[in-house]
């Protein structure tokens, strides 16, 4: 029944006792009564009309958020939004279409709009955290993010995932090992926190057997989940089980030809295998994708090499060691074919590189060890942004620097790298802020050890 049906059915009940209550006092009274009556019924009608209208439309509007079908989302958020403007749920609902978007500034907004409006409990903290976790309120964003995990009783992947990888950027991998097997335990059928859990493990030195159960248990979940098959290939690579990683990376690459990781992955695993052919086969397509990768480069300078070719295995090495300087593996491959080819000074300049690399790498991993055991010492996080930023892993560092520099914003060293860095990317907005807080005889990189 329409709004205005149901107030025509009050009046006309309302007219047929008008001429009886006319004439009397008593009639009069028991009219009034009767309006404040009727109208009281209506206004809770039409409140009781307009939450199940709301509860519809919201229904509709999550449905269509899961679906992805965000157009419908958008259409149905404007019509609701239109005819009720100060709805605290539907603006609620607009920060969530606005995650799922990635629109953060339209996310923050909504969120605001919703509180203030009135609306709380655990979906606005959750949608919160999970905002403030993509920014630099990280602190914030655990607190809301371990309230959410915690209050419910199913799987909650996007606020586990976010509080996971806060906790692995952050070098907290215990922490985060914790949340990824909570959250594979209340979702069995979900690959995810496996091959999460499975890089923490990588990145706690787990015994290889642990770590290829990860990846085991993920295809026992999902048989045709590509990145269970190449992390179970890539493991059984690194722990030297060749053949086996060979039907895995043939079965990856059946359904993903073109993939990087899976040609380069098969290539180098064709190599230790010293199938020759199939290992330039697919080296080279690796490299008509990626022709600057160091690793592809280097692989296929060693068959090369293999077949006597030195001079042609030497130009791999070459346009490696330009992509990138810093590996160690490359450097030693160089020297070898040097000192093979009697080219002793080029071959000695090589050793160097090669025993200061190593000699880096061994102080890098210290820190990295230490900050597995006090993963909040500022010091010990500058000494590794200052790594990273100095060894080809600029956009790691910046993370990491910027980490360090919320709690300790003048920090002379990290002022002064992000600066270079910001500066030899063009945004000079940011090279200036980042000279004003570094100290004028700030130390040159790797000084400081």
């Amino acid at each position: 029944m329409s709004v205005k049906s149901a107030w025509k059915r009050v009046v006309g009940k309302l007219s047929s006792s008008a001429t009886w209550a006319r004439s009397s006092v008593r009639g009069r009274r028991v009219v009034a009564g009767v309006v404040v009556v009727a109208v009281c019924a209506l206004g809770y009608w039409l409140l009781l009309n307009r939450n199940r209208d709301s509860a519809r439309r919201a229904l509709r509007v999550r449905r269509a958020i899961e679906e992805k079908r965000l157009e419908t989302a958008q259409s149905e958020l404007a019509h609701w939004l239109q005819t009720e403007p100060r709805s605290a749920q539907a603006h609620f609902l607009k920060a969530r279409l606005a995650w799922s978007m990635d629109d953060l500034a339209t996310v923050d907004r909504e969120l605001g709009s919703a509180r203030s409006l009135g609306y709380s409990g655990r979906d606005l903290d959750r949608a919160r955290g999970l905002l403030l976790a993509r920014g630099d309120r990280k602190r914030e964003a655990e607190a809301l993010l371990k309230r959410a995990i915690a209050d419910g009783q199913e799987a909650d992947p996007e606020a586990s995932l976010a509080l996971a990888t806060l906790y692995m950027s952050a070098f907290r991998l215990e922490e985060a090992g914790w949340i990824l097997d909570d959250w594979a335990r209340k979702a069995p059928a979900d690959v995810r926190p496996l091959l999460l859990r499975a890089e923490v493990d990588i990145r706690l030195s787990a015994a290889p057997e642990i770590i290829l159960g990860r990846y085991q248990r993920a295809l026992e979940r999902d048989s045709k989940s590509a990145p269970a098959r190449l992390g179970l290939a890539e493991q059984l690579r690194v722990h030297q089980r060749f053949e086996e990683a060979a039907a895995h990376y043939r079965e990856y690459l059946e359904s993903r030809p073109d993939d990087l990781a899976g040609l380069l992955g098969a290539g180098q695993d064709a190599l230790e295998l010293g199938r020759l052919d199939e290992a330039t086969r697919l080296l080279d397509r690796a490299l008509a994708r990626a022709p600057r990768d160091p690793v592809a480069l280097g692989a296929r300078a060693t068959v090369e090499e293999r077949l006597g070719r030195f001079e042609s295995a030497l130009a791999y090495l070459d346009r490696a060691l330009a992509a990138d300087p810093f590996d160690v593996a490359n450097h030693y491959h160089m020297m070898v074919i040097l000192t093979r080819l009697g080219r002793r000074g080029l071959a000695e300049k090589e050793r160097r590189a090669v025993e200061r690399l190593k000699d880096e790498q061994a102080w890098f991993a210290r820190v990295s060890r230490d900050l597995r055991y006090n993963p909040t010492d500022v010091e010990l996080r500058a000494q590794a942004a200052q790594w990273l930023l100095t060894h080809g892993h600029e956009q790691e560092g910046v993370e990491w620097a910027n980490m360090v520099l919320r709690e300790r914003p003048s920090h002379p060293l990290l002022n002064r790298l992000l600066a270079d860095y910001y500066r030899r990317t063009g945004q000079l907005g940011l090279a200036n802020l980042h000279e004003t807080h570094a100290a004028p005889a700030a130390e040159k990189p790797g000084e400081s050890r």
